[in-house]
């Protein structure tokens, strides 16, 4: 490949110009721009960019380098990707989005700048999170107050309060939000429902709670 985490601009550039392939991937199809992005260095990313690396690339897991970049909240990275013809509604293998990277990691400026570009308010995950339910299972109240004032819709929210809720271990909270409707089979960002949650805490009193509320047993984990 073309650049390994904490490579330099200028040691990329000379590894470019000996003749590494710029668009060459690993095993799990990540290249070089992707580990340049993971490890926040934008100047190789930049060089990357300039020299043909693919802006609307993924991996094998369908992580774009948009997605990355809205994860680490690098706005100038994301709209130096989107002019490079990134899409901000690429989904990944689990129907994630940049949207949903940014809504998790808090970012108001990047879900603005790919909102912008048509990114969508309302995509879901495979488990049911739109960027919005996204932003509120992780406790990104100014992200989600923003994503509100675009329009975005309340599907999942109270689910997603729910899981947020169990996760501090706030028990008579969850008793509240139960009792007011919200259903205790959702799945937070990680894939782990309330039940899990509750169990891998070793929050007694919840988990019979919640199996008494209907929470399934069974539910698989993803």
């Amino acid at each position: 490949g073309a650049s390994h985490a904490g490579a330099s601009s200028a040691v990329v550039e000379s590894l470019l110009a000996g003749g590494a392939e710029v668009k060459a991937r690993d095993k799990s199809g990540e290249d070089a721009l992707g580990y340049a992005l993971d490890g926040e260095s934008d100047e190789v990313a930049e060089v990357l960019l300039a020299n043909g690396a693919e802006a609307a690339g993924a991996d094998l897991r369908g992580v774009t380098p948009l997605m990355r970049a809205a994860a680490h909240c690098d706005a100038s990275m994301v709209a130096a990707l989107i002019a490079r013809a990134a899409d901000p509604k690429a989904e990944d293998k689990g129907s994630l989005t940049a949207l949903h990277a940014a809504a998790y990691a808090g970012s108001v400026d990047v879900a603005a700048a790919l909102l912008e570009r048509g990114a969508s308010l309302e995509a879901a995950t495979s488990t049911g999170l739109t960027p919005l339910a996204m932003a509120v299972a992780a406790g990104q109240d100014t992200v989600a107050a923003a994503l509100r004032a675009r329009g975005a819709s309340e599907k999942g929210v109270s689910e997603a309060k729910l899981l947020r809720t169990v996760a501090a271990g706030e028990v008579e909270q969850a008793k509240v939000l139960i009792a007011a409707g919200a259903g205790t089979n959702g799945k937070g960002p990680g894939g782990l429902t309330c039940l899990a949650i509750a169990a891998g805490a070793g929050q007694g009193g919840l988990v019979r709670f919640l199996l008494a509320a209907g929470a399934d047993p069974n539910a698989a984990d993803d």
